[in-house]
């Protein structure tokens, strides 16, 4: 959708020039781009912040940002002009998963992009103060999850530990701790491919009993 006018200009031996009319016309393409297959999803308590990567080849002039939420249909919920958007109503009840698409500056519509979910942390507690956490697959990559980690902290936001659980879904956290009754977790994932934000999942809470 960009004007360009063009001439030819005819150069002599002994100078003269022969020049032609201008004619100008709009650029086009009917190449529709390729879809939106590396998106990042960071949780926090204001929602969850979108990130993603979009080919290069291709000059985005809109991004749609759509939600699914409990295996219902997508909607749309916003437009943006950058590679992030924060979604402020999410929560980890609400099952909800995003697609992202975008036009083109000729106005061409991305092929739909990939499935994102972003990470659910649960967990229980048996009578032992026994932790076991459990989390959801992240989706939104499109080479997956190289690894999982783990992030401990005390009562107070403290960085206690943080463990490298690899593809697992499932830990479990018996370690005896006499210092510590109030602990929080969140889990990180690392992707694949190199150059994409690290995921993070909802923090979790968890008061310990009280073993007389």
């Amino acid at each position: 959708k960009t004007n360009y006018c063009y001439q030819v200009i005819n150069i002599y031996n002994n100078g003269t020039r022969s020049i032609s009319l201008e004619k100008c016309g709009e650029a086009f393409t009917t190449t529709n781009p390729s879809p939106i297959n590396n998106t990042s999803s960071v949780v926090s308590t204001n929602g969850v912040k979108l990130n993603w990567k979009q080919d290069p080849l291709f000059n985005p002039f809109e991004y749609t940002i759509l939600r699914s939420q409990n295996s219902g249909a997508f909607n749309e919920i916003g437009k943006v002009s950058s590679n992030e958007f924060s979604d402020p109503e999410y929560t980890t009840v609400s099952n909800s998963c995003y697609r992202i698409n975008y036009s083109d500056l000729c106005g061409n519509q991305s092929q739909p992009g990939t499935l994102i979910c972003p990470m659910k942390l649960s967990y229980t507690i048996d009578n032992k103060n026994a932790i076991t956490l459990r989390w959801s697959n992240l989706k939104g990559w499109n080479n997956g999850v190289k690894q999982y980690r783990i992030e401990k902290y005390d009562k107070s936001g403290g960085l206690m530990s943080t463990t490298n659980v690899g593809a697992d879904t499932v830990f479990i956290d018996d370690q005896l701790d006499l210092n510590n009754q109030v602990v929080q977790y969140r889990i990180l994932a690392d992707a694949q491919e190199v150059g994409l934000v690290t995921s993070v999942s909802n923090q979790v809470v968890i008061t310990k009993n009280a073993n007389l």
